[in-house]
């Protein structure tokens, strides 16, 4: 149970449990790969992770009222589709697209730990 405080997992604890699969660990590598692979600004990164994860966050009732239908959406469209990141921006390439709406608990702690 500590670890699992000091991991953010209860600030999801009312999410549906489909949203809490865990990241590959690839996936979790890549994610935090991305500030030493950004080429621009650097408090620009931040700035856009941390609109990127309050972004998430306003979405959060409909991600959990959605889930079923949406689990298996790769988290880059569901960002593309909701209009918080666009094509033409360089942070997607970042993401991979083998993560998917059901990791998007794993996904906000990562997002989490970039921004703090």
């Amino acid at each position: 149970f500590i670890q699992w405080l000091k991991d953010g997992m209860y600030d999801f604890h009312t999410l549906p449990f489909t949203l809490k699969t865990h990241l590959p660990l690839e996936n979790q590598e890549a994610l935090l790969q991305i500030p030493e692979e950004w080429n621009g600004d650097k408090s620009k990164l931040l700035d856009t992770l941390k609109v990127l994860s309050d972004s998430l966050v306003h979405s959060e009732v409909y991600i959990a009222k959605n889930s079923n239908e949406i689990l298996q959406m790769p988290m880059r469209k569901f960002l593309e589709d909701f209009h918080f990141i666009s094509q033409d921006d360089i942070l997607p390439t970042f993401i991979p697209n083998t993560i998917c709406v059901q990791h998007y608990v794993a996904f906000r702690i990562v997002l989490r730990s970039l921004v703090a």
